[in-house]
């Protein structure tokens, strides 16, 4: 589920909550009002008034039964209500969950129609110009300046420009823990199952956030990961994650790592 969703969810069982309240208060007005009606109660009188009054002769007179009689009534109404209540806030939920997610989808297409249009704008750029961009993106990078990062693609920067180790600008952020920077990338268009070509060579981005034990970039990372990526070591993320000692991202990867199979 995307944030959008999740806090659609959220907000709807709120909304539920008070609707089934307004719900059973709503019942115990229509429930009085019924007994108003049996009572031939005067027009232009309270009904809720008027019911008291009858509920009050009845039980001074000692009709327990009507009573309990009421009392169903009046809880049948208020589950009907709250029932229905649950319902239109079911489907509301599902409404704003739809909304949501076909909006991530057309910016997931915007992003990557932008992320199309940068590669070719770094194709047409020389030797020497790309190598300049390249390095600067990887310092901007590693120094956590999301903004700089930002100038420089729309500069027409390559967002999975290398170094001469195979690192590009994601690698770079996912090592350094920075999730602003990851989620930027990602959205920019970078290719999460890039990994280091020397050194560390097969680390991904996702190797990286499960050394750091940073579930929140896991989270990023995983959807365009290749979650059973071996590394150098031939270790999975979740392997790495477990290496380290984060034991629940290295469960929740491990689930993940399952359902790929």
């Amino acid at each position: 589920m995307t944030a959008a969703a999740a806090a659609a969810a959220a907000a709807a069982e709120e909304e539920e909550e008070h609707e089934a309240k307004r719900a059973a208060e709503e019942a115990s007005r229509q429930a009085a009002a019924e007994e108003a009606d049996k009572t031939g109660a005067p027009a232009g009188e309270d009904p809720e008034a008027a019911a008291e009054a009858a509920g009050r002769g009845e039980a001074e007179a000692g009709s327990p039964r009507e009573e309990g009689a009421r009392t169903r009534r009046a809880k049948a109404a208020a589950r009907k209500w709250s029932e229905e209540a649950k319902r239109r806030q079911r489907e509301q939920a599902a409404q704003e969950a739809a909304a949501a997610a076909a909006k991530q989808t057309e910016q997931d297409e915007a992003a990557m129609k932008a992320a199309r249009e940068r590669e070719r704008a770094w194709k047409r750029k020389t030797p020497k110009e790309r190598e300049d961009l390249a390095r600067r993106i990887h310092a901007a990078a590693k120094g956590g300046s999301g903004s700089e990062v930002q100038a420089l693609l729309d500069s027409g920067c390559g967002v999975d420009a290398e170094d001469g180790d195979g690192w590009t600008p994601l690698l770079r952020a996912a090592e350094m823990g920075d999730t602003g920077l990851v989620e930027l990338l990602l959205q920019s268009g970078a290719n999460a199952k890039a990994a280091v070509k020397l050194g560390e060579w097969g680390q991904t981005a996702l190797h990286f956030a499960a050394r750091k034990g940073n579930k929140e970039a896991a989270e990023l990372l995983a959807p365009k990961s290749d979650v059973k990526a071996k590394n150098y070591l031939g270790k999975t993320a979740s392997e790495t994650a477990r290496a380290e000692g984060h034991r629940n991202l290295a469960r929740w990867l491990r689930g993940l790592e399952r359902r790929q199979q």
